[in-house]
């Protein structure tokens, strides 16, 4: 760990150790660059008398914030901690898909919104488009939680000349097995932000039957997905999602209701060219 960085968590961590107060603010998540960054970002934005505190979450750990206001989460185990372990405060979300958040506010709408890294379907048919042999039919796995934006993806590649091949699978029982019965008639799976199929648990065996079979995987949750060996995908960054939550920091620590859900801003195309060069495929500019 750096110097520079050491310094900013050593900070953080006397804050943490401090009294709890009614305007403090806290950052959870599973991976310590995600909150490292937020907080290296929040803290000279904080108003004055604002304080802030850091946790990043272990293996099956909880948290507690007495008297905390407002708690900024990362990722699903740190939204599902925070709403479990600080009943008191509010819970803004950032970068989780939004069938995640959807789940979550069931039990408390009130309390939790975010930005959900989800993109329109068009965009990720603009990218399938782009690609280079072009895919004529394209499967697109779902789970029961999916089923319309499963049902919008078929509309969008229609609309762009595409076949869609639906492909309703049960997270809990051989997921993978409608796919497979498939992937000798399609050229590209679509990958929906559907963490029950997506989750990291899976994306591996997702990842190594496409690839053995020789379908690029388009699409996905997030970033890290392509770094894994999605092809390619429109995707956020974390930098965006963090302009975002200071533009909207005055609502999120105000006494008013939380801002609505709303998307990242400033979406991008990420790929992974070594998994592209190994499938023989190639994105060309404006499709």
């Amino acid at each position: 760990m750096s110097r520079l960085v050491l310094s900013l968590v050593l900070g953080l961590l006397v804050l943490i150790a401090g009294p709890a107060r009614a305007e403090d603010v806290w950052l959870l998540g599973s991976d310590e660059d995600e909150v490292l960054a937020l907080a290296a970002a929040l803290r000279p934005a904080l108003p004055p008398g604002k304080t802030m505190a850091l946790q990043r979450l272990g293996d099956g750990a909880g948290v507690q914030c007495p008297g905390a206001s407002l708690v900024l989460t990362v990722d699903v185990p740190s939204t599902r901690a925070a709403l479990r372990g600080c009943p008191q405060a509010r819970v803004w979300a950032i970068g989780l898909p939004s069938m995640s958040i959807d789940a979550f506010r069931l039990d408390d709408p009130e309390r939790l919104s975010g930005l959900v890294s989800d993109q329109p379907p068009a965009r990720q048919v603009a990218l399938l488009n782009a690609l280079r042999p072009r895919p004529r039919q394209v499967a697109v796995p779902y789970s029961p939680i999916a089923e319309g934006q499963a049902r919008a993806a078929a509309r969008a590649l229609r609309a762009g000349g595409f076949q869609p091949v639906l492909l309703p699978s049960q997270p809990e029982s051989q997921p993978l097995r409608p796919l497979r019965e498939v992937l000798g008639e399609v050229q590209a799976v679509l990958a929906l932000p559907d963490p029950a199929l997506y989750h990291e648990g899976l994306l591996k065996h997702w990842l190594l039957m496409t690839a053995r079979e020789g379908v690029p995987m388009i699409g996905g949750l997030c970033l890290k997905d392509v770094r894994r060996g999605v092809a390619a995908a429109v995707v956020h960054s974390d930098e965006a999602a963090i302009r975002q939550t200071l533009r909207l920091l005055p609502e999120l620590l105000g006494s008013g209701p939380l801002p609505e859900i709303q998307p990242v801003d400033e979406p991008r195309v990420v790929h992974n060219p070594v998994m592209l060069d190994r499938l023989g495929l190639r994105l060309v500019e404006g499709g």
